[in-house]
């Protein structure tokens, strides 16, 4: 071990000489060759009672080093209010590792990406209607700065040169990725030198990424999954004569709602891995353990899609909820297990090792228990009350921005908007609605408003009628370039659309007389890959270039919106109708995360209108490539409209609903408590009762085990048990079971309760809740 006792801590304090160093090919630690073979599990993902378990289990893999993120929205919840208490105590968690015989790299961000709400960013920060996140805009430095100045106190005294287990830090995140500001890598370099740390910084970024988010005097490592585009000898190339390391290797994927269950099979992993190793190279596994995104703390993913109407294709903005577990299909499960990709991996990491690896730790004992029958319910309207005070505005106000948690806006969960109106007719969101909206006249639900459904016909009725509108925020974007515009509410936003033109060009329409920049812009350009078909990405200093090869390859299915032209330049209009073809051949297929990537070079709002407007010193342009059009404005123009809640206005019949009123139903401790002690919950069952809480009890009568809830013939909701949120259970899955630890339940009495929104059976008295052993 390496800090086998408080004692031999105390000496190694004194005798330590030099870090973690990368002044030759190989890294150096203590004055001796050293190889990180690492893993990341995130302290905030998984119960603290079972830190041990997962870093024994880790050490026992043979691994000699943990990584993990700081997600700045947990620790400072609240401007100036921090927390690093209990489950969020970073100090015991990277104490802890030490004791396991681990050394550490932390990775503080503040930007996390992590499949994390906004990337770990506080959405308080969007309260500021100029806010430049990840950049030198002023209100973004100042919170940083103030952060740090917290994180750092907490943070110094466990570095290597304090005698402490941290050997390195990472600067920032995947930076080259988003590249805004040239001046921020370097902002974040000295928030961190500035305040005494002097351990190695790292950067990360994936291969494309790699050009724009490096630092002088700063080691860059790179994120991967397969070896493709040569990304290792990439990454040499770039910095000769320093080590090399994989700081993600992708062991799995994140999974969103509505998908498949991703799986990276082991054999193929292992492969992989082996290679890695066999040239030498130092290694990470994103993720080791990926536990449960609890709470409302799941991200998001920007993902377009094609429609075709008439002769019109449509790009379609669509915003994918990431599912609560983590599990990430990673060699250890999201209950602790052991699988084969963690044997398959403890057999290969032994063979670095000169001495025998520490046995591997039993599974936690799970537990199937009796069935959970619902016993009282408590319909969302009879609940208002045990919310604050509604807030009253003549338009709808965004959830960041409601005057709610000591004037720092709502953060997560659902905000129900209300208002009157005179008749029925069409209602329309205008895309308006973030992220998804369930409508109720006179609190009888008439339907969804959502990225897809955009309007809803409402019935007539005698008089003046209530409209209710509960918004879900779903998890805010984590990666990208519109992290901004994650507001949750309504904003106004422009349209851009990409459709088919007719072939006569006209003017600045496909013929000679195109721009030299729209040819720049949107030529495909090849240079960058020796497979002849890697997209290049956009310079940071150009933001307002599309490039249409970067656009090709975010479409489902493996079609491409392009005409016989595709590899040719502008100046040479092909005379065939455009039409969607497979993907040419000599074209390499983007692994999933550089798809991510070349999708953010799309304008940034969704394509569904022809664009209205533009402004005076950035007006709207449409530009030709062949018979294909892209309409569009300049990135850095867009306007901010990826909030939360209702983010611009709601259309009656084309007018413009006002008079509202706003419940912050973000569910917090203090909520639930005043709901679950309420005398208002009722047992019988015969009256409508959706949406609303749904209130049951599970007696352990043994020492409480892991086990998995089971939902069946439930809607939508959300599910708590002894006032712990496990997260959101959705029946389209692909996530159908909820884990609870054992260590969050207690002998005897436990009260589940639920929250559902979405069921359209009506479940009735005796619906149940299932506890099984098995995982999903």
């Amino acid at each position: 071990s390496i800090f086998p006792s408080r004692h031999h801590l105390e000496v190694r304090r004194m005798s330590r000489v030099e870090g973690l160093k990368a002044n030759s090919s190989r890294f150096t630690l203590e004055g001796r060759p050293f190889r990180v073979l690492g893993g990341s599990i995130h302290y905030f993902r998984v119960p603290r009672a079972y830190w041990e378990d997962r870093l024994l289990k880790m050490k026992a893999c043979g691994l000699n080093t943990l990584t993990t993120y700081v997600p700045w929205n947990l620790h400072e919840p609240e401007r100036g209010a921090f927390n690093f208490q209990d489950q969020l105590d970073l100090k015991a968690y990277v104490s802890l590792a030490a004791e396991m015989g681990l050394w550490v790299i932390l990775r503080p961000g503040p930007y996390i990406c992590a499949e994390w709400d906004l990337g770990g960013l506080p959405s308080w920060l969007l309260q500021d209607k100029g806010m430049q996140l990840r950049t030198t805009y002023p209100g973004f430095v100042d919170a940083v700065n103030l952060y740090f100045n917290k994180l750092v106190s907490v943070i110094k005294p466990l570095m290597f040169e304090e005698g402490g287990p941290i050997i390195a830090v990472q600067v920032e995140n995947e930076y080259g990725s988003y590249a805004k500001d040239e001046e921020y890598m370097p902002f974040i370099k000295n928030c961190l030198e500035s305040r005494g740390i002097k351990e190695l910084l790292l950067t990360s970024d994936n291969w494309e990424g790699l050009r724009h988010g490096g630092l002088e005097g700063v080691l860059r490592t790179i994120n991967l999954q397969r070896l493709s585009f040569g990304a290792i000898q990439h990454l040499a190339d770039m910095q000769p004569q320093k080590p090399l390391m994989v700081m993600e290797y992708w062991s799995g994927w994140f999974d969103a709602w509505g998908e498949h269950h991703h799986v990276f099979h082991a054999e193929d992993m292992l492969a992989v891995v082996s290679e890695i190793l066999e040239r030498g190279v130092s290694i990470n596994l994103y993720m080791f353990h990926g536990g449960t995104s609890f709470g409302f703390m799941n991200g998001a993913n920007r993902l377009w899609h094609l429609q075709t109407s008439g002769h019109q294709l449509w790009l379609i903005l669509t915003v994918f909820a990431n599912v609560f577990t983590a599990d990430y299909d990673a060699p250890l499960s999201e209950a602790g297990d052991c699988t084969p990709k963690y044997h398959l991996l403890r057999n290969l990491f032994s063979q670095y090792h000169s001495e025998p690896l520490p046995e591997v730790p039993s599974s936690l004992e799970r537990r199937a228990y009796d069935p959970v029958v619902i016993q009282r319910h408590l319909s969302l309207w009879d609940s208002l009350h045990f919310a604050d005070k509604p807030y009253r505005s003549e338009r709808p106000v965004n959830m960041e921005n409601l005057p709610v948690n000591n004037n720092n806006g709502q953060s997560y969960g659902y905000t129900l908007y209300e208002t009157t109106i005179p008749r029925g007719g069409t209602l329309s969101s205008r895309n308006n609605i973030r992220d998804r909206a369930l409508v109720f006249v006179d609190r009888q639900c008439v339907g969804i408003l959502d990225y897809k459904n955009h309007e809803l016909t409402l019935p007539d009725g005698k008089g003046e009628m209530t409209l209710s509108l509960l918004v879900e925020n779903c998890g805010r974007v984590n990666y990208g370039k519109t992290l901004d515009e994650q507001r949750k509410g309504n904003l106004y936003s422009i349209h851009s659309s990409i459709h088919f033109q007719p072939l006569d060009p006209g003017p600045g329409r496909g013929g000679s007389s195109l721009s030299r920049d729209a040819q720049t812009s949107l030529t495909p350009d090849t240079s960058s890959s020796s497979s002849g078909g890697t997209p290049r990405r956009s310079q940071a200093s150009q933001p307002e270039r599309h490039s249409l090869s970067s656009v090709s390859w975010v479409f489902p299915e493996g079609l491409l919106p392009v005409g016989h032209a595709w590899n040719t330049s502008l100046g040479r209009r092909d005379r065939g109708h455009p039409k969607l073809m497979p993907k040419p051949p000599q074209l390499t297929p983007l692994n999933v995360k550089e798809q991510r990537l070349y999708s953010e070079l799309l304008p940034s709002d969704r394509a569904s209108h022809p664009i209205s407007k533009g402004s005076a010193s950035h007006p709207a342009e449409e530009t030709h490539f062949g018979c294909l059009s892209i309409r569009s404005c300049p990135f850095g123009h867009y306007p901010k409209f990826m909030t939360i809640g209702i983010v611009g206005d709601i259309l009656l019949n084309q007018t413009p609903l006002r008079g509202f009123s706003a419940f912050c139903l973000d569910m917090k401790p203090n909520f639930m408590k005043r709901l679950m002690s309420s005398g208002q919950w009722k047992s019988d069952f015969k009256s409508p009762f959706l949406p609303g809480f749904f209130q049951a009890k599970l007696h352990v009568d043994a020492p409480p085990r892991d086990t998995f809830i089971r939902l069946p013939g439930w809607g939508k909701g959300v599910v708590f048990v002894n006032g712990q949120n496990l997260g959101r259970h959705w029946s389209i899955g692909p996530q159908l079971f909820l884990y609870l630890p054992g260590a969050w339940l207690r002998g005897g009495e436990n009260q589940p309760s639920r929250a559902e929104l979405q069921d359209w059976e009506q479940p009735g008295a005796g619906r149940g809740v299932r506890c099984i052993p098995a995982e999903f």
